[in-house]
């Protein structure tokens, strides 16, 4: 009975990923384009009652002194089945060791997308989809120093 409603969920979430952007709560989003998802209770469940095996790619985003957006990037799979609620601790270790390869003066913010069926994002539709929910607009620390 549970791997059958694990096939179920899976096969429901498909095409759904969960979004976070810096201080920003979390959103359901098309996997594929970022399209932000107005879920009902029962996508919201799927996402929330049940651990998964997230596949997770995270960055950090930056903002060099000639205004040129650029991130640094890692595709985890979560090693072990998860709820949704504890991604991010799972992810704390990963982001800050990403920001610390990166030019702190650059920082901008902090995102990851999250996959409960495995969805892996190339570098260039990652960034697609978290310019298109809005990770790039905050001031990187230049830019705030110069205002």
């Amino acid at each position: 009975m549970q791997l059958r409603q694990q096939r179920f969920n899976e096969s429901m979430l498909r095409q759904f990923s969960i979004s976070f952007i810096g201080a920003e709560k979390c959103n359901i989003i098309k996997s594929k384009d970022g399209q932000l998802i107005n879920a009902d209770l029962k996508l919201i469940q799927l996402f929330t009652k049940f651990p998964y095996k997230w596949s997770v790619y995270i960055a950090v985003f930056y903002r060099d002194q000639h205004g040129k957006d650029y991130m640094k990037s890692e595709l985890a799979i979560l090693p072990d089945y998860r709820y949704q609620a504890d991604i991010s601790e799972a992810l704390c270790d990963l982001h800050m060791d990403l920001a610390k390869r990166g030019n702190e003066k650059h920082f901008v913010n902090v995102g990851w997308m999250a996959s409960p069926t495995g969805h892996q994002w190339s570098e260039e539709e990652a960034a697609s989809v978290f310019d298109k929910l809005g990770a790039w607009s905050t001031l990187a620390q230049w830019e705030a120093e110069e205002a």
